[in-house]
């Protein structure tokens, strides 16, 4: 049952869902109508009843029994229908069809029922549908328990003002405008925004080439060949750190505390020192009293900030590497990385539609593909005779593969399906409307963050941004709430900073 994620796991609940409802329509109708096979099914019963200890029901059970029965199945259905209940519905449709395989197995009605006055049988066909429909319902159950959908929006340290309906929980706000129309994930003006944006990384005023000749595109070919392979090859794909799992369980588990969460943290002496880096500076701070312990770090920070920050500060090295050439890549990556995740933080807190840790941190791990293929550019380079890499090899390679390759990694990390299937949707482009609601926290957080680092460096106005989001389908409450945020959150956006690095040593790129 784990395999089954995301958009697969809904399409197999769709069809157990529809099997369970149309069964119970046709039983119901044929009870309704009190037709001869529910008379004879119903007189069965009912004659068994009379001969026991039960004999005072028998009669209610040939006059009244088929119509209680279909009323139960007939609010079966209706639970089922809805996705709130569903699961209430499942086991009301699991209680129906358990009183039927019982019938049928253990009074004279038997596994061949009696269909006429004629003496002929079904064949075990009334018994299959019951005993389909028991499977049926408890697989919907187990794939999609009513818990399991509070629990998506509800955190360990979820107060009674985190809780007030399930029903806010899942009736989230519309994320997208005018969902009538398909919006393409790619757009001219999006290709111009991540040019003006590969500007910026490569800190270069220049219109980059539309072709790659020569030696460069044997790298560039050598580069994509090697991209299968690239899982076994150690010294480019990053070591998991170890306290990633651990974090996520303690965040997911419901039935964690913030005492769970501060044991995590504690058993990383780093993490926990950057942490309380971060509680004291004078963003967060409000005391001269200083803050000496996770759990003191938790009143300063909030359950949020911590699992945000924590989140952040230790995928920093993974994602910060040490470069000879294109010396603002790394950084500049890693910027953006944050600002993305911050970004898709604020998407799914506004519109309800996902879980904010795993938007923070599927942004902050989306970016590692983008380190690993420049790792791996960088070792081939050194094959060749040229002596300075070119941009445009770096941009093919992060536009046509990065995604896919940080799927390669959280893949090997096991850390989740979901992630895994919507790095591959994002990699290949799906509309944005047909991605599930975590990947379009991604989408547009990246792109929030992308816009926001050129509107800071002054290369587009916030008339031209509006422009954009609003033709990439992201409603304008939404979008203002993650600007929102970028434009205010300055330490967690520089939180990355507060771990000393080496600067790399300048050289010239082509």
């Amino acid at each position: 049952m784990n395999a089954l994620t995301g958009r697969s796991k809904s399409y197999f609940i769709g069809v157990l869902v529809a099997y369970t409802a149309v069964v119970l329509a046709q039983a119901m109708y044929f009870k309704f109508t009190n037709s001869v096979e529910t008379q004879l099914v119903f007189g069965t019963l009912s004659d068994w009843l009379a001969q026991g200890q039960l004999a005072q029901f028998a009669p209610v059970v040939r006059s009244y029994g088929h119509f209680l029965v279909a009323n139960l199945e007939l609010v079966a259905a209706f639970l089922l229908l809805l996705p709130p209940t569903r699961a209430v519905g499942a086991l009301l449709a699991m209680c129906v069809a358990s009183g039927a395989v019982l019938a049928h197995m253990f009074t004279p009605l038997g596994v061949s029922v009696v269909i006429d006055r004629a003496g002929a049988t079904d064949g075990g066909i009334l018994f299959g549908l019951a005993l389909g429909t028991w499977f049926a319902s408890g697989l919907i159950i187990l794939l999609d328990p009513l818990p399991s959908r509070a629990r998506a929006q509800v955190t360990p340290h979820a107060t009674k003002s985190s809780l007030k309906t399930a029903a806010a929980q899942q009736a989230p706000k519309e994320d997208l405008e005018n969902l009538d129309r398909l919006v393409a994930f790619d757009a001219a003006d999006v290709t111009q925004l991540e040019e003006s944006f590969d500007q910026l990384l490569f800190n270069v005023k220049r219109v980059f080439r539309d072709e790659i000749v020569g030696e460069h595109r044997l790298v560039l070919r050598d580069c994509v060949q090697s991209l299968d392979s690239l899982p076994s090859q150690s010294k480019y794909f990053p070591r998991r750190p170890l306290i990633i799992p651990k974090l996520i369980r303690a965040v997911n588990n419901v039935a964690s505390s913030k005492m769970d969460l501060v044991a995590v943290i504690s058993h990383d002496p780093v993490l926990a020192g950057e942490l309380l880096k971060v509680a004291n500076s004078p963003y967060y701070r409000l005391s001269d009293e200083p803050v000496d312990s996770i759990g003191r770090a938790i009143v300063v920070l909030g359950m949020d900030g911590l699992k945000s920050m924590a989140s952040t500060l230790v995928m920093q090295p993974v994602l910060q590497v040490r470069t000879s050439y294109f010396p603002r890549f790394s950084e500049t990556v890693w910027l953006h990385s944050v600002k993305a995740a911050l970004a898709a933080q604020a998407y799914a807190r506004k519109t309800s539609a996902c879980d904010s840790f795993q938007a923070h941190l599927l942004c902050l791990l989306s970016s590692i593909g983008h380190i690993v293929v420049f790792q791996m550019m960088m070792e081939i380079y050194t094959k060749y005779s040229v002596t300075r890499p070119q941009i445009e090899v770096l941009r093919s390679l992060r536009n046509d593969h990065a995604d896919s390759v940080s799927a390669a990694v959280v893949d090997q990390w096991h850390l989740s399906d979901e992630f895994v299937e919507i790095l591959n949707a994002y990699q290949l482009k799906t509309p944005v409307n047909e991605l599930e609601p975590l990947g379009r926290a991604l989408y547009y957080g990246r792109l929030v963050a992308t816009a926001h680092m050129l509107f800071e460096g002054g290369r587009y106005t916030q008339e031209q941004i509006d422009e954009i989001m609003k033709a990439r389908g992201l409603h304008p409450e939404v979008f203002q709430v993650m600007w929102g945020v970028l434009s205010k959150d300055k330490a967690s956006m520089t939180a990355g900073t507060l771990v000393s690095k080496p600067a790399p040593a300048q050289r010239k790129t082509a």
